[in-house]
């Protein structure tokens, strides 16, 4: 159990750091006023990796690959999720966070009735 909680902090703090790292990269790069007002292009940040966080349910890995770093198909399909959700919220009202769950009832549906 030790040693995961050691992987789960080591990984939780580097994904928040790089996480945030190249948000603020990308908001930087595109806000300013340069494409204020254009026709042809724009640039809406999708925020559901801001304050990720891999929930502890136990010594469960499953998130990872087997290098515990690099993350498994499991949390791909999270962060698909999350993604998704993301592109369907106004802009203003954004999830800003990703609970890694195996609830697939949290997939938003674009149209009243699915």
């Amino acid at each position: 159990m030790d040693s995961y909680l050691k992987v789960k902090h080591t990984v939780d703090n580097y994904y928040n750091f790089n996480s945030g790292s190249v948000q603020e990269i990308v908001l930087k790069k595109f806000s300013g006023g340069r494409y204020d007002g254009r026709e042809d292009f724009t640039v809406v940040i999708q925020p559901y990796f801001r304050n990720a966080f891999v929930p502890f349910i136990g010594p469960d890995l499953s998130f990872f690959s087997v290098d515990c770093f690099h993350v498994s198909e499991r949390a791909h399909a999270e962060m698909a999720i999350a993604l998704w959700n993301n592109m369907l919220e106004p802009v203003g009202r954004k999830q800003v966070y990703n609970n890694f769950t195996y609830d697939r009832t949290k997939i938003n549906c674009p149209f009243e009735v699915c």
